[in-house]
């Protein structure tokens, strides 16, 4: 996790080093405007500003991670499974799909300072092509919350799900549609100032548990 100290372009919260991470499965695409509109009226939340309900199979932008963790707990309801925010270390392990490198792609990026600038504009899910794991737009869309707290030398919170409401930073992970090259590199982080901040280029994903041997849910 993270970037080597010679990776061009790196930022110095970045430093390398080894976590281990439990069995999960992430959701292909980012939660769409659709299936978040599913959630805001079952629990009686307003759709946030800047999403439009006929792109529904856009991902959904401007949601505090408060917002995004209690989509993971309803879902949860729904299901009988367990879903929540990826942690930080989980959103990486995922993003690199095997690689080692810059860029999520496996390469070093243009000219080892980025692996490319953000598309453009804002995309329906599922248009890129998917990593290793079969995941689209890992880096680039819409920036995704983790359910971490930041701290710029990780210091285990990477591996942590904080409160959803704690009054520290937490941590995007990804890039968006408008990312320059140096951020679309797989270990970049986004500090959010708070858990209730929104932000239109900002929204998530869902991780799911994996069952464990015996069929119940890993906790």
């Amino acid at each position: 996790m993270g970037s080597p100290a010679q990776e061009a372009g790196r930022f110095s919260d970045e430093d390398a080093h080894q976590v281990c991470v439990g069995a999960f499965h992430l959701g292909k695409h980012e939660i769409t405007v659709a299936r978040y509109a599913q959630f805001a009226a079952a629990t009686g939340r307003t759709l946030p500003d800047g999403n439009d309900r006929s792109s529904g199979s856009f991902p959904v932008v401007n949601v505090t991670r408060i917002e995004a963790t209690a989509y993971g707990q309803w879902l949860s309801e729904q299901t009988g499974l367990t879903f929540r925010l990826p942690t930080e270390a989980e959103w990486e392990y995922a993003a690199r799909a095997g690689t080692q490198t810059a860029c999520a792609s496996g390469g070093a990026g243009d000219g080892g300072l980025g692996c490319g600038q953000g598309q453009g504009t804002l995309a329906a899910v599922g248009q890129s092509i998917p990593n290793a794991f079969g995941l689209h737009d890992m880096t680039g869309n819409v920036r995704e919350w983790t359910c971490s707290d930041y701290m710029a030398t990780y210091g285990g919170r990477e591996s942590r799900c904080a409160m959803p409401a704690s009054p520290l930073q937490g941590v995007a992970r990804g890039a968006a549609w408008s990312s320059t090259a140096r951020e679309t590199r797989v270990a970049k982080r986004t500090v959010m100032s708070s858990a209730n901040v929104r932000d239109p280029q900002t929204g998530f994903r869902i991780l799911l548990i994996a069952p464990s041997e015996d069929g119940n849910s890993v906790r």
